[in-house]
């Protein structure tokens, strides 16, 4: 039998701000009255309905080990397809230079003479950033909601898709992440 780990979500009041729309307060008389386990939300449609509709974020807790230990993961992976990315883009380069080479040597006269490739895109300071941060901090643990989980524990940014595009012509590894995604 394997563990299961339960995301409970805290309890919340929701109270109205002029012109700002629904704030999300946590109080100890909260809307639904106690802290729910998020299979309660998903599983009552009239708690599920009430806790989207207010834009409740699912929050995590997560040790301070572990998210530096996922971000460190995740930045080697980011930096490995970046630099296969680059080897393939310089490859690339060449290819083109010599074809443009081989052409004017035999005195034929190219269409265009440029090079229209797109440059690799690397986010590696993005990672080197949020780490220095962490290791910096004295919390042991760090509070995510569901935008800083997907961004750093699952690797999902909001720059993730066009990088994984502009490096994919280069990287084979970056192919096959893309591919996965559709």
């Amino acid at each position: 039998m394997s563990a299961r780990t339960e995301i409970v979500v805290p309890a919340f009041d929701y109270t109205e701000v002029e012109g700002i729309g629904w704030n999300v307060v946590r109080t100890p008389a909260p809307l639904l009255g106690y802290d729910v386990p998020i299979s309660t939300i998903l599983e009552d449609n009239s708690i599920k309905e009430d806790f989207f509709m207010h834009g409740a974020l699912l929050e995590i807790t997560i040790t301070k080990e572990k998210l530096l230990t996922r971000l460190k993961t995740n930045r080697e992976k980011h930096a490995k397809v970046y630099e296969e990315a680059v080897a393939g883009f310089h490859d690339a380069c060449l290819k083109m230079l010599e074809e443009t080479k081989e052409a004017l040597l035999k005195r034929k006269v190219p269409a265009a003479i440029a090079l229209h490739l797109p440059v690799p895109v690397d986010h590696t300071k993005d990672y080197d950033r949020l780490i220095e941060m962490i290791e910096l901090s004295s919390d042991t643990e760090f509070d995510l909601n569901e935008q800083q989980a997907a961004n750093y524990i699952m690797d999902e940014w909001h720059w993730t898709n066009q990088w994984l595009s502009s490096n994919a012509g280069y990287s084979d590894t970056a192919a096959m992440m893309m591919s996965e995604r559709t």
